[in-house]
Parts: C-alpha cells; sequence; structure tokens
C-alpha cells in the first residue's frame, strides 16, 4: 500500500494503477487459497462445521475490508488518468484530489488495523468483542460522510447529510463497528448508483433513532430485501457485490 502511495505521488499514475490491480489479485489470491482450506476443513471435521465456516465467513468479512481502499485509490487513478486525455483540471486540481483520496484511504486503512486485531481475537476465542462506549453520533456521522464524499465525487454523484433531529445525541455503542457498518451500505450505495445522488440521515422513530441511507441507485426488490443480510447474499447476480 505504501509503495502505491508512493507511486502516486511522484506521479506514476499508470506504474500505480498496475501495483494497485497486482495487489488485489495478490488479495484476491490469498482469499481462493483459504477458502480451499476452509472446504477441506469442512470436509473433514464435520463435528466443527459450525465453527469453521464461521471463521471462513470471518476471513472473507476481512479481506472484503481491506480492498476497500485499494478500490478507492484505483478508482481515483482511472479518474486523473482520464482527465489527462481530456486535461479538464488543472494540476493543482489534480493534486488537491489525489490528496483527498489518499488521506480517505489511509484513513481506512487506520481502522482496518483496529478490525484486523478484532478478527485476530475472533479466530482465537469463537466470538467479536463489542467495545461499548458513548459516543456523539454526530461524530460517527460526519467520519462516515468524510468517506462517502469521497467516493460519491469519484463517480459526479451528489452526496448529502440530512439530519432530521438534533444529532448532538449520546448513544451508548461500538463506534468502530457503527461506521464500519454505515460505511459499507455507503459504499454499496455509492457502487451502484450512476446518476443521481446519495443521502445519509438521521430521524427519531418511535421513540429512537434511525439512522437510514437513500440513494436513486437500482434499489433492491421487496421479496429480496429480507435476504440481504445473510452473507454475502447479493440482489443481482450479474452484479459483483460484497454483500452488508
Amino acid at each position: 500500500y505504501f509503495a502505491l502511495k508512493e507511486k502516486l505521488l511522484s506521479s506514476n499514475y499508470k506504474d500505480a494503477l498496475i501495483h494497485a490491480n497486482n495487489l488485489s489479485n495478490e488479495l484476491d489470491n490469498h482469499v481462493n487459497v483459504l477458502e480451499k482450506s476452509f472446504e477441506y476443513l469442512m470436509e473433514t471435521n464435520t463435528l466443527e462445521l459450525p465453527s469453521i465456516r464461521e471463521r471462513k465467513n470471518n476471513v472473507s468479512c476481512l479481506f472484503n475490508d481491506l480492498k476497500q481502499p485499494l478500490s478507492t485509490l484505483q478508482s481515483a487513478v482511472l479518474s486523473i488518468i482520464d482527465d489527462l486525455k481530456e486535461s479538464s483540471l488543472s494540476e493543482e486540481k489534480r493534486k488537491s484530489f489525489l490528496a483527498e483520496n489518499i488521506a480517505f484511504s489511509d484513513n481506512q486503512i487506520m481502522h482496518h488495523d483496529k478490525l484486523i486485531d478484532q478478527y485476530k481475537e475472533f479466530s482465537s476465542v469463537g466470538f467479536q468483542e463489542i467495545s461499548l462506549s458513548s459516543v456523539y453520533l454526530d461524530s460517527v456521522l460526519r467520519n462516515v460522510e468524510t468517506q462517502a464524499r469521497v467516493l460519491s465525487d469519484n463517480k459526479f454523484l451528489s452526496f448529502s447529510l440530512n439530519y432530521e433531529v438534533s444529532p448532538n445525541r449520546l448513544v451508548t455503542t461500538d463506534s468502530l463497528l457503527l461506521e464500519r457498518i454505515l460505511s459499507n451500505i455507503v459504499s454499496n450505495a455509492v457502487k451502484f448508483t450512476d446518476e443521481g445522488g446519495i443521502e445519509l440521515g438521521l430521524k427519531e422513530k418511535e421513540k429512537s433513532l434511525e439512522i437510514y441511507v437513500k440513494d436513486t441507485g437500482a434499489g433492491i426488490p421487496k421479496k429480496e430485501q429480507e435476504s440481504i443480510f445473510k452473507p454475502f447474499k447479493k440482489s443481482y447476480p450479474m452484479l459483483e457485490s460484497q454483500g452488508l
């Protein structure tokens, strides 16, 4: 990842794209090897099948999370390469756009360091510990907004953060996991929206607070909406998806 950043900062965009694609392929290869190992374990250790299957899903989630910063930079580099052909942006604006994407990816990498520690703990004891604390919802939603704006700008989509109630409320939650969940939902919304925009919002519903994400994408048929909470379930098989 740091070698990739070096290439980007030196404006070596084509080499950076090749390097990013190679890293992505390397992660995919690791996933394939691990999945085959898990399949062998499930065939030979039927008594521990639920535990092995859970670990398999857990590792798959980890690799999907690790690919997010790469996907961000791949998208940014492609946008810059396209722009170089048309010369629609000044060098200063191009560097600013790149710096914004790198900062976003760095933030994701920092979060992933914590996530990797949690995944290690999960693998050793069989559950993921929830770390509860009192946090202001505004700080969580603002972090998600910062990341989402980078992704939506890359696709020339609008993004809005809408508060129907005051966000300056303390809630007890695992802020890291909450932010991760919202980031995954928003990134999926961006991924499957080609025009229009995405809205992240907070409202009151029956004496509770509800966080919602709206987009102008294809949507999910009503009959399939319950199934999206299953690991790696896709509503549209023809589209690549990492699930919620």
